[in-house]
């Protein structure tokens, strides 16, 4: 994790319990493809009205915030919502834009389901200032 950390913001009862994550490649590079696998345990299937909240900040800026159903974000990433209960991984995989300043930045993924209820939350640290 030299250019990346990830914490679990998420509660106990949350519908989606996050065990792993991995990054490759590590750390993530501008302009270059990026895949992230998370492992975990549904506890309680996913409403079509799930959606996550995504914030980014450079410091204390906020630069980008958007809304969006989990099916929208999973499929965005390339991958499917888990359809079942119990264990899961997920491959998500994009190609991140090469524009990306040299700097910190925080990523906050908050997401519920369509009755508000805790579905998982995220926070990813990812320093694109180490760069080769």
């Amino acid at each position: 994790m030299a250019g990346w950390s990830y914490e679990d913001c998420g509660t106990p009862e949350g519908t989606l319990l996050i065990r792993s994550i991995s990054v490759t490649p590590d750390p993530p590079r501008p302009g270059q493809g990026l895949t992230i696998r998370v492992g975990g345990d549904l506890q309680k299937l996913l409403d079509d009205e799930a959606y996550v909240e995504i914030t980014v900040k450079l410091g204390l800026i906020k630069v980008h915030q958007k809304r969006q159903t989990l099916k929208e974000f999973f499929a965005e990433w390339g991958a499917s919502v888990p359809s079942a209960t119990g264990r899961f991984d997920v491959e998500f995989s994009k190609t991140l834009p090469r524009e990306i300043p040299a700097a910190k930045f925080k990523i906050r993924l908050d997401a519920f389901t369509g009755r508000e209820e805790d579905a998982f939350c995220l926070e990813f640290t990812v320093d694109f200032g180490q760069r080769p």
